[in-house]
């Protein structure tokens, strides 16, 4: 991991609370220590944490019925499977102006938008 990736972290997660996790990987990064401030990255949630809070969130939408259909590859078409994720990209950005961190989703789920468009 190196500084530029460390200091990308902490301006994402500097206000949510995960700020002691990124501090302190700053202060390891600033001594020198990139391999102890990485080892701190595994405390940070992952994309796929973020998607499983997210989708647990929209329980009782139809975006969490959607996207059920579309993890279990029982979407009606394409275009329901484009409807689901654009639907999630909104739920994640909701999230993102509430958490910076979530930006880390909504690009991931933006590329995964692209794809299925491509």
């Amino acid at each position: 991991m190196t500084l530029k990736e460390i200091l990308e972290r902490y301006e994402l997660f500097k206000d949510s609370p995960y700020l002691p996790v990124v501090s302190e990987m700053l202060a390891y990064a600033y001594s020198g220590t990139l391999d102890e401030a990485a080892k701190l990255d595994d405390q940070l949630p992952s994309t796929k944490t973020m998607l499983s809070q997210l989708v647990a969130e929209c329980k009782g939408k139809s975006v969490y019925t959607n996207f059920r259909k579309l993890v279990e590859n029982k979407v009606e078409s394409d275009i329901e499977g484009l409807k689901t994720l654009s639907s999630l990209v909104t739920h994640s950005l909701i999230q993102e102006s509430k958490y910076k961190y979530y930006r880390l989703l909504t690009k991931e789920l933006l590329g995964k938008l692209q794809e299925l468009i491509a």
